[in-house]
């Protein structure tokens, strides 16, 4: 008998469970996988309602608690477990950490939340612990972003374990991916939208709807930049712009600041100071100032004598204290240009539309949530109309059953159980399954005249409403009216003035921060030159070297006034007025030629 070979050995009955796949397809699937649960599940707003999964379910869970407004307040810990144990099985820490971002004033420009307790500070300072902490939902929320919920206005889908329902977005009547902002860092993409006026907001919902091709210069001025909650300035110009207009964009901004003098202390003299009331937003006050004493004490910034934080309920206070022969105007300027005090907030204003991240305008942005209010509206109608037409039919049921009361009575007693009663009034009235079972369910204290003639008026006003919903239903006019009203109201309801001052003239600013950090020559020569007194006089000597001298100095060397180069050689020696900016081109030996940059020759020592 023939040895069995090693190959004959080796093999094995295939085991149909094990599917051969290559390492790279198995690499590239999961991490797709992986990389759009995060887009979609996790860091990336939703358009129509500007929610992450984990703040929709917060919301949610917290209006199935019955946390509104007039409600008191509930411990953090207990929405954290709801929420933790129906719809968000992650982390009870990132849960929190949510839930404490929506109550914070100075990271939301209309919170959604109302808290009680410590929720951190523009310090960096961090919560208190959840079973500290209290809230409830803030008005705006309630009633902008719940209010509708139990109105058909959206689709519902199973939680993790089946065991629940929750909204796959909220019926929301304001925009507030564009109010309130959103950060979010997702597998090669983030979302960083800047917060907005609600008044501002809403008056380009409404100018959208009445004119649909509006200009996106018109656009622009209804909405001229960012509201941060925080307050600050925004320099307005190409940044904003861009942001607008392509979904991304460097808005630059900077805090508020004025100079004053101020009294260090009894008995002595008065200082200038620079005080700082507002700061850029999502900048830590405690991390700047610490970061601006550094630099003070390393020597980058110069003329600073004391930093206090002076800052109470009232509001913030920084104070810098000047020393006596420091010139306030300049070391404001360098506060601005070598701290965080002026900054850029790096817009990317992306957001799920179908499920899908894109890049949007703010004109897509407006657009998008207008398609999605609309679409609510009409599931709120047919919800309402579907209520009003069986509410009619109910009534207009008992109307016909009181009209023929003691046939009605007749029928009922004669009959055997409550099935062939049920089944005599339908054949006998002509009446519905649901008429049938309101006329059984009736209560004796209908029977009264009073009673009678109420039900009379009911069915009259639920047949003028149901005209008026069939009316919005099929005249589109009406309904954009309906919304436009909504807005008004809303607006009247929640609007609350600027606080982020527009200034004018941002790309300038913005162009000489920049060269302050990385100058080109080009700019270089120019602050030189704005460094030299405008009587100043170039002068060049015969040994070929190049100075800036005052006017005086040319008396001291008794040298002849200006000559004129014309067509003659040029003169040993030369000497031109800087104000006219003459340019100067030096020729070497062998040919080559080159601008003369004689302007930095005002910075050598000496001259």
């Amino acid at each position: 008998m023939a040895e069995e070979r090693p190959s004959e050995q080796r093999e094995r009955p295939e085991d149909p469970r094990i599917q051969p796949i290559a390492l790279h397809q198995e690499m590239q699937r999961s991490y797709l996988e992986y990389a759009m649960s995060v887009i979609v599940g996790r860091a990336l707003p939703d358009v129509r309602d500007g929610l992450k999964p984990v703040q929709r379910r917060i919301l949610f869970a917290m209006h199935e608690l019955g946390l509104t407004p007039d409600r008191p307040y509930r411990k953090c810990a207990r929405v954290v477990g709801d929420v933790l144990g129906k719809y968000h099985p992650h982390g009870d820490q990132a849960v929190y950490d949510a839930l404490v971002r929506l109550v914070q004033t100075f990271a939301s420009r209309h919170p959604l939340l109302d808290g009680h307790g410590n929720f951190g500070s523009v310090d960096d300072d961090p919560p208190a612990a959840m079973r500290y902490t209290e809230t409830r939902l803030a008005p705006i929320a309630n009633e902008g972003m719940l209010d509708e919920i139990s109105s058909d206005t959206v689709d519902f889908a199973s939680n993790f374990d089946g065991s629940q329902q929750e909204p796959t977005v909220l019926p929301a009547q304001l925009p507030f991916l564009i109010l309130n902002g959103c950060t979010g860092i997702a597998v090669g993409m983030a979302t960083n939208i800047p917060p907005h006026n609600l008044g501002e907001v809403v008056d380009a919902l409404i100018a959208l709807i009445r004119k649909p091709d509006l200009s996106d210069e018109k656009l622009l001025e209804l909405v001229p930049g960012p509201d941060f909650p925080t307050g600050g300035e925004v320099l307005l110009g190409s940044g904003v712009r861009e942001t607008y207009l392509g979904g991304r964009g460097s808005i630059p901004m900077r805090g508020v600041a004025h100079i004053e003098e101020v009294q260090p202390g009894k008995g002595r003299h008065k200082r200038g100071a620079v005080v700082i009331t507002e700061l850029p937003y999502q900048l830590s006050k405690a991390g700047w100032i610490e970061k601006l004493a550094e630099q003070v004490n390393e020597g980058k910034i110069g003329g600073i004598a004391d930093i206090r934080d002076e800052s109470d309920r009232d509001g913030m206070r920084i104070v810098v204290e000047l020393r006596r022969d420091a010139n306030p105007e300049t070391v404001l300027s360098d506060l601005q240009r070598r701290t965080a005090l002026q900054s850029n907030f790096g817009a990317i204003m992306l957001a799920l539309v179908n499920s899908q991240p894109v890049q949007l305008s703010l004109r897509r942005m407006l657009q998008q949530f207008l398609e999605y209010r609309e679409l609510t509206i009409l599931r709120r109608t047919r919800h309402a109309l579907k209520r009003c037409e069986d509410r009619l039919e109910v009534v207009e049921g008992l109307t016909k059953a009181l009209n023929v009361l003691k046939q009605v009575i007749e029928m009922i007693t004669a009959a055997a159980d409550a099935a062939s009663a049920k089944a005599s009034l339908q054949v006998h009235l002509d009446l519905s399954e649901r008429q049938a079972d309101a006329v059984l369910a009736m209560p004796l204290r209908r029977l009264t005249g009073l009673e009678q003639e109420s039900l009379r008026k009911e069915a009259d006003d639920l047949r003028v409403e149901s005209t008026d919903l069939r009316h919005l239903l099929d005249d589109r006019s009406a309904l954009l009216d309906t919304m436009v009203g909504e807005f008004k109201a809303l607006k009247k309801r929640f609007a609350t003035p600027r606080r982020t001052r527009l200034i004018e003239g941002g790309d300038a600013l913005v162009a000489q921060r920049a060269a302050a950090v990385r100058p080109n020559a080009e700019l270089q020569r120019q602050q030189a030159f704005a460094a030299l007194a405008s009587e100043s006089r170039l002068l060049i000597q015969a040994d070929g070297a190049v100075k800036i001298v005052t006017p005086q100095m040319l008396g001291r060397l008794h040298l002849d006034a200006s000559s004129d180069l014309g067509d003659n050689p040029s003169p040993a020696q030369v000497i031109l007025p800087i104000a006219q900016q003459p340019a100067l081109l030096a020729f070497t030996a062998s040919g080559r030629v080159g601008l003369l940059r004689w302007e930095f020759a005002g910075q050598q020592p000496g001259n």
